[in-house]
Parts: C-alpha cells; sequence; structure tokens
C-alpha cells in the first residue's frame, strides 16, 4: 500500500499536464486524506506494538494532519464558491511573518519529531555503550578459553588456529601437559554466541583446569556436571545450554584415549577416527561416556576441529562439508580454518592440530647429533 502511495503521488502532477485542474485538484486533495490517514494507522499500530516513539508523534501528527487538511478541504470549497469566502482560512501575521493553524500545528509535530530523534540518540548510544562493555568483557573471556602460546614438548608439537565471526563465540579449547609427560587436548563447542556462550564456556575451563582426574570419560562426565550447573543457574529463562566436547590423552609412547561428548571426531593422517556418538554436556545428568583407545605412530598428525568447518558455506547455500574437510585434514591447522574461511564463515572456526614424535625416536637422534 506504501509503494502505490509512492507510485500515485509521483504520477500526479502528471494529471496538470492534461490539463485536467479540476480532476488534479480533486485527486491532491484525496491523496492528502489517503496520506494522512495512511501514516495515523501506521503510527497507531506501531504503538500498539510497543513502540513509545510512535505513541509520542501521533497525537502531534493527528493534530497537525487535521489542521492542514482542514484549512486545504476550507480553502477548496471557498475558492470553488460552494462555501462563502468568509469560512476560508485565516491568515496570521507575527511581524512580517505570516502563519496560519496548520503552521502551529505542523510545528508541534515537529517538537515531537525532535524529542523522538534525541531519544533514539540517546537511546542508541547507551546500547552502543553497553555493547562495547560487553564485548570487552567478552574479549578478556576470551582469552581464558583459547590460549596463545600452546605447550611444546619433545613428543608433541601443536599448532592451532581460531576464527571468531563476531568478535567472540563459544568455542574453546586447552592443551595441559601433565607429569608423566603425556598432553590432555580439550576441545569444545558452546551452543549460543556472545557473551553468554563465552560464560559457559569459561566455566568449563574453570572447571578443566581444577579437574582432578586425566581420564577423559571422567573429565566428561565432571564437565557435564558443570554445564548442567551453569544451565539452571543461569536464570535467563530462554533455551537450555549445552556444549559439544572431545578429550584426548596422548602418552609420549603413541598411546592415546579419547572421549566423545557429541564433538566432531578428530583426523589422523586424514582419515576421520571412529568414536562412539554420546550426547553433548548439559542433556543429560549421571551420563557414563564411552572411552576409545588408539596407537599413533611417529609422524602422525590429528586434527581437532570445531563445526565451524565443516558447516562453512558458500554464497550458493553450499556446505564446505565433511569431504572437503577430509581433503585438508593433513595440513596444517591455519591452513585449513583459512581455507574454511574463505569458503564462507557461518560459525566460530577452531582448529588445533597436533604432530607426534615418538619419545622413543628422540634419544638416538640426539646422540647422532652429538
Amino acid at each position: 500500500m506504501v509503494r502505490a502511495m509512492q507510485i500515485g503521488t509521483l504520477l500526479l502532477p502528471l494529471t496538470s499536464m492534461l490539463h485536467f485542474n479540476q480532476a488534479f485538484q480533486y485527486l491532491a486533495l484525496a491523496s492528502q486524506f489517503l496520506f494522512c490517514g495512511m501514516v495515523a494507522g501506521m503510527l497507531f499500530v506501531a504503538w500498539r506494538r510497543g513502540r513509545i516513539e510512535a505513541g509520542v508523534m501521533l497525537l502531534p501528527f493527528l493534530f497537525a494532519a487535521a489542521a492542514d487538511t482542514i484549512e486545504t478541504l476550507l480553502d477548496f470549497l471557498s475558492n470553488t464558491h460552494w462555501i462563502p469566502a468568509f469560512f476560508a482560512p485565516h491568515r496570521y501575521h507575527l511581524g512580517p511573518i505570516e502563519y496560519s493553524l496548520s503552521t502551529v500545528a505542523y510545528l508541534v509535530f515537529l517538537c515531537s519529531l525532535i524529542s523522538v530523534i534525541l531519544y533514539r540518540f540517546v537511546h542508541v548510544s547507551k546500547e552502543e555503550q553497553r555493547s562495547s562493555a560487553e564485548l570487552e568483557a567478552a574479549r578478556s573471556v576470551q582469552a581464558m578459553l583459547i590460549p596463545t602460546v600452546l605447550p611444546s614438548t619433545k613428543t608433541f608439537s601443536l599448532d592451532s588456529a581460531y576464527f571468531p565471526i563476531n568478535g567472540v563465540g563459544g568455542d574453546f579449547f586447552q592443551a595441559l601437559p601433565l607429569k608423566d609427560d603425556s598432553m590432555l587436548i580439550v576441545v569444545g563447542d558452546v551452543s549460543g554466541k556472545g557473551l553468554q556462550a563465552a560464560m559457559n564456556a569459561s566455566s568449563l575451563v574453570g572447571a578443566l583446569r581444577n579437574e582432578l582426574s586425566h581420564d577423559p570419560a571422567t573429565v566428561l562426565s565432571h564437565l557435564n556436571k558443570v554445564m548442567l550447573g551453569a544451565t539452571l543457574g543461569s536464570g535467563t529463562g530462554g533455551p537450555a545450554s549445552f556444549a559439544t566436547c572431545l578429550c584426548a590423552r596422548i602418552y609420549p609412547n603413541g598411546k592415546m584415549t579419547i572421549a566423545n561428548a557429541g564433538h566432531l571426531s578428530p583426523y589422523r593422517d586424514g582419515r576421520e577416527l571412529e568414536l562412539a556418538p554420546d550426547l553433548p554436556l548439559g542433556i543429560v545428568a549421571h551420563i557414563e561416556y564411552e572411552q576409545a583407545n588408539f596407537q599413533l605412530k611417529p609422524g602422525d598428525r590429528l586434527i581437532f576441529l570445531s563445526d565451524g568447518v565443516v558447516e562453512a558455506a558458500n554464497g550458493k547455500g553450499e556446505l564446505f562439508g565433511f569431504e572437503r574437510t577430509q581433503q585438508v585434514s593433513h595440513e596444517p591447522a591455519r591452513f585449513i580454518a583459512q581455507t574454511a574461511q574463505k569458503f564462507g564463515q557461518t560459525d566460530d572456526i577452531t582448529v588445533v592440530s597436533l604432530y607426534f614424535v615418538a619419545a622413543q625416536t628422540t634419544a638416538p637422534l640426539l646422540q647422532s647429533h652429538q
């Protein structure tokens, strides 16, 4: 209806070129009535839907529209001699300035419009300040979730890449060297976006750093309790949050114990490891996660990643998918992340790469070097 009104208003002056002066006057008067009624209706509907600004502007607009419409109608009727000239709109003078009742009404409407603009400006400024503070807090939390420096040992070489889509997200990973020279790798993705997802992820990371057990299945069971507690204690009233998580412990001799809570399985030298599809964290209480054991060989590369890689989509809606992920899974972490990002990032992208060198092979190499 608005588009039709705009087109009609643009075409209205063409009637004057056809020398249909009477018809032009009728159409101009009708379009004014229609315009005022349409705008008043739109303001009323917006006000009923909770837009305070529309309610502030509604009465001043009705006052201005009624005053201007009455003046236009009286002026038209007096010019066509349908009513005596006595009823024509009166003009007032304030020094050299001529004004009428409709002028005063429009000034009132203009003041309401300015007040709404100022209100929106102040409101938007406060929202920007709040968003900036929230983003800064989220970045501080994110520093806990994504380590900037990865541990390096004579047995394991680690590298990672993290590309958030909105400054901060729910992806997290930790690489913790243990006293027996084994490495504990935890990679996860909390549902949702923004500060709330980052806060839930930080709860998991904090619990992980205080975790006494390094058994992957036990670690996931404890994190599941933390996730359930974070969801119940949030008090937001929104949908329940959950997290996918993968925990792997890799020993210096190449033995790897791994448990999965609904996360993507890692890749070993271009092949996806087969793991039991257990439920994510925060879904069911008292769940026992299943462990799987693998034996790594010297030179093996493990790739842990978030679903932001496989769910990357191009402009045609085509997903990056598991096949392309498998094709690049033997590459370094940054290369995999950048490839998915260039394809079309739709979510946070996290990739962690671990290169294994057997501990027993390092001693002969050092001796030969000496």
